[in-house]
């Protein structure tokens, strides 16, 4: 008797039945009563739900494909062979594999053999067949989601801040056209209008954040004052990050690649959404009582000191501590008050600050004149690539040359512009660095400072001594454990 795999595949997506849905039930039935044709019984199921028939990478579909490279199983049935693939080259080539090992491949809707030349045949006609279906679904998908972002209609939930125009409202954050057109916005459905709730609180949270004086968590509890949430919940921080780097306050919708950059009524501006963003790749520090958490490391085993508030003699003193130990391997735990590194480190940054005051204040640099800049090399590098004449007097190497002098001029005075932006905000920050909030200084200071190393020393040593502050614009590559990276590290010495 042969020994058979069953497979099974369902395409649904977002709870909704989609092309040619066939219940997983009816499908094993099938397929087990056509392996008693073949006199066979099926000895294992693979099953895959929520998985188009273009994607290969299935991990039912995998599963079986290996017990069938590892002899496992005498062969595979499927209910028809589009729940298998959709892809002529894929599905052609893994039902070659199958046969040329001497196994079956067989359909029970189809019932062919591809062993022969007229079952090969039929095979790569059911699976063009297939093919050309997906495809044809893909391209009237992709043609509606493009006339929707044409037309501006946002895709996806009402983002905070915005109401969305619909036909039939059928929630609170959807308008009719008709109040849409009375408040002065568009009537075109899907597209976003201003909520007259929060929308001016979003514009202020962007001028707030841009300051650099609040920490996500601050920002939250002032949102959460300014304009509470309708079920009178607290706004979370992680909502706040996720406002601050979405582009559909800049007046865009997207969809893939497909973007609408004039697409509704902006809440906020170019210049200070840029300077809300953070630098890609670094992580959000979690809140943390103590100024230093996540920042500070034990100068001996590089590890994370954790902030404890028993300390001292008396178990009554803020300190840091090294997280190893000597029990977990850290020959030289430091131990230090919270309170004398917080101050330490605190009067370094504001030093630094005062240092970036003068550098702006000596250099007399023109904002205005970056930005105007910046603004023509932009507009030239734009009229000289849609110029087809230039195109056609240079040739295509020649006007290649100059397209690339152009984007090399245009990226120097956006660097240049980034610079003096940064820089001017950490000048204007040291203004106001006394009036900054603990989750405001913690995020300046995660801003400035990529560690801080503590070594031990006797009791009573100065705590300058036993601190060592690297800042983020250290040249300097230093390893240190993270979630990946584990073992002995060396003691950094100073």
């Amino acid at each position: 008797m042969l020994r058979l795999d069953g497979y099974v595949r369902v395409s649904r997506v977002g709870g909704r039945e989609g092309e040619g849905y066939i219940s997983p039930a009816v499908q094993r039935e099938a397929v087990e009563g056509y392996a008693a044709e073949l006199r066979g019984e099926i000895i294992a199921w693979h099953d895959d739900q929520d998985f188009s028939g273009g994607n290969i990478e299935r991990p039912g579909f995998q599963a079986a494909l290996q017990r069938l490279r590892a002899g496992e199983t005498d062969g595979i049935i499927v209910m028809r062979i589009d729940r298998f693939a959709r892809s002529v080259a894929d599905g052609a080539t893994i039902v070659r594999e199958i046969i040329d090992a001497g196994q079956i491949f067989a359909s029970v809707h189809e019932r062919i053999d591809p062993r022969t030349p007229e079952g090969k045949y039929m095979l790569t006609s059911f699976l063009a067949n297939a093919e050309l279906f997906l495809d044809q679904a893909k391209a009237s998908w992709w043609t509606a989601k493009s006339r929707a972002i044409a037309r501006g209609a946002h895709i996806g939930p009402t983002p905070v801040g915005y109401l969305k125009v619909e036909p039939r409202p059928t929630k609170d954050t959807h308008i009719s056209p008709a109040d849409s057109a009375a408040i002065g916005g568009p009537t075109s459905p899907g597209v976003l209008v201003p909520s007259p709730i929060y929308g001016d609180a979003i514009t202020e949270l962007f001028v707030r954040a841009a300051s650099g004086r609040h920490g996500d968590s601050a920002l939250a509890n002032w949102m959460t004052e300014r304009a509470p949430r309708a079920g009178g919940a607290q706004w979370q921080s992680s909502e706040i990050r996720r406002w601050l780097s979405s582009r559909v306050y800049l007046g865009e919708v997207r969809y893939g690649e497909l973007v609408n950059a004039d697409a509704h009524e902006p809440l906020t501006d170019l210049a200070t959404w840029e300077r809300c963003q953070r630098e890609p790749g670094r992580r959000r520090r979690a809140a943390s009582p103590f100024l230093l958490s996540g920042l500070v490391r034990c100068a001996h085993c590089r590890y994370a000191m954790a902030g404890f508030n028993y300390g001292g003699a008396r178990h009554d003193t803020p300190v840091y501590r090294c997280s190893r130990g000597r029990t977990r391997g850290c020959g030289e735990p430091p131990v230090i008050v919270a309170s004398r590194l917080d101050a330490l480190v605190r009067d370094l940054v504001l030093e630094r600050l005062r240092g970036l005051r003068l550098e702006a204040a000596d250099a007399g640099i023109d904002i205005d004149a970056i930005d105007r800049e910046l603004a023509e090399a932009e507009a030239e590098l734009n009229t000289f690539a849609t110029d087809l004449q230039a195109r056609r007097l240079l040739g295509e190497a020649g006007w290649q040359a100059g397209l690339q002098v152009r984007v090399v001029d245009r990226d120097a005075k956006q660097a240049q512009r980034d610079e003096v932006y940064a820089r001017g905000q950490l000048a204007a920050v040291a203004h106001h660095v006394e009036d900054l909030d603990h989750d405001g200084l913690r995020d300046l200071l995660g801003g400035m400072i990529r560690h801080v190393f503590v070594r031990r020393r006797a009791r009573g040593a100065d705590v300058a001594e036993r601190a060592l502050v690297i800042w983020s614009d250290d040249p300097r590559v230093i390893d240190v454990p993270g979630p990946h990276r584990s073992g002995r590290f060396e003691p950094v010495r100073w």
